[in-house]
């Protein structure tokens, strides 16, 4: 994700849904964590998984399932379903910036792309990228962050034939969508069905319209 040069954001992993997918048909929630801590005091997120790993940390009502498994599985037999997401939210502006906007981001396990890279370190040659597959946010309204430039616009129109910002919204709808589906989820906890309130996109929603 980029960002302008007037504001600094930091990133707070936010949940881990794990589901196994190795049989035809059925999946298993493998394990899930709901981020509890406020986003100042939250680690990053390989910090956070060896803790889990270790057992430390958060009360067991925040997870579901073995976190061992978080260093043993192969992501290769994750489900698309599985799925991670980060809260984004601004430290501090560069000089005196008037951006305030912080967003969630939704990325699926099984959606990883790798993708050559231009980085001056001649042992760095590739990269994984984990696209964003759902997206919430909260005073961005009257920000740039959704705006295409206009520069660009009537030359985006000319060679595709197509609407840019028709394409943005619903590019924007679609996250957000996928973004609802992922958070307020049914998922199958052993032998129990239950409905997921990830805290973090509910938090979210809720200040989305203040």
């Amino acid at each position: 994700m980029s960002h302008p040069k007037e504001s600094l954001y930091y990133k707070d992993n936010a949940s881990v849904q794990s589901v196994d997918t190795r049989h035809s048909g059925d999946f298993d929630l493998l394990f899930e964590f709901f981020e509890s801590e406020p986003p100042q005091q939250r680690q990053p997120l390989h910090e956070k998984i060896k803790e889990l790993i270790r057992g430390e940390g958060p009360a067991r009502s925040t997870v579901y399932g073995d976190p061992t498994k978080l260093d043993s599985m192969n992501v290769h037999d994750l489900n698309p379903r599985s799925w991670y997401s980060v809260a984004w939210y601004p430290i501090y502006q560069i000089p005196d910036g008037k951006l305030h906007a912080a967003f969630l981001t939704y990325h699926s396990l099984g959606h990883l792309v790798r993708r050559s890279t231009k980085i001056d370190y001649p042992s760095v040659d590739a990269s994984v990228v984990s696209p964003v597959v759902g997206l919430q946010s909260y005073n961005a309204q009257g920000e740039c962050w959704f705006q295409l430039r206009q520069s660009a616009l009537p030359e985006m129109a000319e060679l595709s034939g197509l609407n840019p910002s028709g394409i943005l919204k619903e590019r924007l709808r679609t996250l957000e969508e996928t973004a609802l589906l992922l958070a307020r989820a049914v998922v199958n906890k052993g032998n129990l069905l239950s409905a997921n309130r990830h805290p973090d996109y509910e938090f979210f929603c809720s200040r989305r319209h203040l």
